[in-house]
């Protein structure tokens, strides 16, 4: 290695490790069970097999799984991502130091801590604002925690399908578990029965308007699992920069699913697709990064409010009605 510097074993700038394999002079078993050092030592009728020699390059960080962990946080909800799925997203979508992270259903903020623990600049945003304000503590008492406040650009309330973005490519990554509708169910801005609430603007006896009210609570409607990951991947192509990444959960009957069941969209190539399986259904961690020739579009901010269902059930994906099959025991 033609090291010239002084030796100092005290303090070493650089660290070696030596790993040695020996196998039995009766012959090389390939599946005789490993054994530790002393016990080879011990051993008289052993040959030296290869010898690893290498310079050791960093540290693992296995430790941030405890340290993210759910039990110790100050904040946590019923749909907070567990800490070691939070840090492998971060990692999924190349998230480092300068970054700008987005989760559009941010709900309690793991995904958030996660990535500006690795140095990026988080904002968050949700169609519910209640996860993320909390009643006593709120996700910035978490980053408080975490010692990542400086990191978190903010959070705001808005549905992604009509989001007040006026330009697009402003997003290093955009990381995010989507909600499933079984511990929360997916929403967006509209009115499931128009013939039931008054669609025109309504002046109150005091002459102001009842949509301007600070506490006025716009009217929702459910969103299918297929729909939202329809709009979350045309959100993703407008917002992320070339070559951006997008990394969500994508939930799926098991017996349901294929590898066709992956919305795909042509500007955004699939990089990953893994499987935590849960028995009867499982959630899949997709991965996909941006075509770097794409340029997005700067007109409306709003998504495509279409959806287009109309195939034979035999052909639907496995995550469509992913809710009602879930609740039916995937019967």
């Amino acid at each position: 290695m033609d090291f010239r510097g002084a030796i100092n074993l005290q303090d070493p700038q650089v660290e070696i490790m030596l790993s040695e394999e020996h196998y039995s002079a009766d012959g090389p078993d390939d599946n005789a069970p490993a054994i530790g050092i002393d016990q080879v030592l011990r051993m008289t009728n052993i040959r030296l097999r290869w010898i690893w020699l290498g310079l050791k390059i960093c540290d693992g960080q296995r430790h941030l799984v405890d340290k993210f962990d759910l039990k110790k946080r100050i904040y946590i909800g019923n749909t907070s991502m567990e800490a070691g799925l939070s840090l492998l997203m971060a990692n999924q979508g190349l998230v480092g130091p300068g970054s700008v992270v987005n989760d559009p259903f941010t709900g309690t903020g793991s995904m958030l801590y996660a990535s500006a623990w690795y140095g990026a600049y988080v904002f968050g945003s949700d169609i519910d604002g209640r996860p993320m304000r909390g009643k006593e503590h709120s996700i910035h008492d978490s980053a408080r925690q975490y010692g990542v406040s400086q990191n978190l650009l903010d959070c705001a309330v808005f549905d992604m399908t009509q989001n007040p973005w006026r330009t697009g490519e402003i997003f290093d990554a955009i990381i995010c578990d989507p909600p499933y509708g079984v511990r929360a169910g997916a929403k967006r801005l509209g009115r499931k029965d128009q013939s039931k609430i008054r669609t025109e603007p309504y002046k109150l006896p005091d002459g102001t308007w009842s949509h301007e009210k600070p506490d006025y609570v716009p009217p929702s409607k459910p969103w299918e699992m297929s729909e939202v990951l329809e709009g979350l991947l045309e959100f993703a192509l407008r917002m992320l920069k070339p070559n951006g990444r997008l990394v969500y959960w994508l939930p799926t009957a098991s017996q349901d699913y294929s590898h066709a069941d992956v919305p795909q969209r042509n500007d955004l190539r699939l990089v990953a697709n893994s499987c935590q399986d849960f028995g009867k259904w499982q959630r899949r961690l997709i991965t996909m990064q941006k075509d770097p020739t794409t340029s997005s579009d700067d007109g409306a901010p709003q998504c495509s409010n279409s959806s287009q269902h109309n195939q034979a059930e035999e052909s639907l994906p496995g995550h469509r009605h992913f809710r009602d099959k879930y609740m039916k025991g995937f019967s």
